[in-house]
């Protein structure tokens, strides 16, 4: 699991092939579950969200059938949040409902704000983005008091999606914050859907996206640009460097800017090194 969060496809598949190998089949304890939920996962990456709804329930229904809820909770968030993307309405509050259930047998705030966000994704699914964004908020408050902060994220990420269609702004923040601790966790995969998501919301969330991935999202030329505006160059000098407009410089320089979430030149100077430009 965490070589697919880390966006290693390949590298999950072959531990994954190992596992499985070593169980042969048999459900001891809760690892075959486990397995199973990462099968689905796997899938989720390279087919899409469709294709793993119907393994990803097979897999929380084991674990529940063991009682080993504190993982079927994990299985079950991503349950509700494929089946939200996919469309399938029944399946995100099936998911919900049984999370509600293990929430209400362990009774810590972690696993309610867990249900919250499926409940979130169900609500999604439903194209009830008012009881969907209700919900995410409450899943941010519970969840925030654990410290599971890819946990945190992914409930930032439900509420993005909740307020896309309406609540731009707050979406765009939502969105970004999510980026931003996912970022931090090493989940590239689920930061990069999170991206995806703010690229739909216009021109702010194209330049938050991008500014969340910093001097990466530069394009050759305007790396090139910032590079010598970063020595100190002006717009005129850069122009004449390059043999380009000055207009064309001031363009790319206005797009570093936003890329990299700097408002002035003087800034790139003072952050040259940090942004990998000197």
């Amino acid at each position: 699991m965490s070589a697919l969060e880390a966006g290693d496809e390949s590298g999950a598949a072959r531990l994954l092939e190992h596992g499985l190998a070593m169980l042969d089949g048999r459900a001891w304890s809760f690892y075959l579950g486990g397995l199973q939920w990462t099968e689905a996962c796997l899938i989720w990456h390279v087919h899409g969200a469709a294709e793993c709804v119907a393994p990803l329930r097979a897999a929380a229904a084991g674990l529940l059938e063991m009682e080993s809820r504190p993982n079927a909770a994990c299985v079950l968030l991503d349950l509700a949040e494929a089946a939200a993307d996919a469309g399938d309405a029944a399946a995100a509050a099936e998911a919900a409902e049984d999370l509600r259930a293990v929430a209400e047998f362990i009774d810590l705030p972690g696993y309610w704000g867990m249900a919250a966000a499926a409940a979130a994704w169900a609500a999604v699914a439903h194209g009830e983005l008012e009881r969907a964004a209700t919900a995410a908020r409450r899943a941010i408050e519970l969840v925030s008091s654990t410290g599971w902060k890819a946990y945190v994220a992914r409930c930032h990420y439900a509420l993005g999606r909740s307020l896309s269609a309406r609540g731009r702004a707050e979406a765009v923040a939502s969105l970004e914050r999510a980026a931003a601790i996912l970022e931090e966790c090493g989940s590239t995969w689920r930061r990069d859907r999170c991206l995806e998501a703010l690229r739909r919301l216009g021109t702010a969330g194209r330049r938050a996206a991008a500014a969340a991935l910093g001097p990466g999202s530069l394009t050759r030329r305007e790396r090139e640009v910032a590079r010598l505006a970063a020595t100190g160059m002006s717009a005129k000098e850069i122009a004449e460097s390059l043999f380009v407009g000055k207009r064309t410089v001031e363009t790319h320089l206005a797009s570093v800017y936003a890329k990299l979430g700097i408002d002035s030149k003087l800034q790139l100077v003072r952050r040259a090194t940090e942004l990998g430009l000197s």
